[in-house]
């Protein structure tokens, strides 16, 4: 998770990744 939101640093969509939800999002 932690290289996922490294990726994405300050989009509402890395806390929601944190959460499980990351794959939709992300594309």
């Amino acid at each position: 998770m932690t290289a996922i939101a490294t990726r994405q640093v300050g989009s509402t969509d890395v806390e929601v990744t944190e959460l499980g939800f990351g794959s939709a999002p992300l594309g």
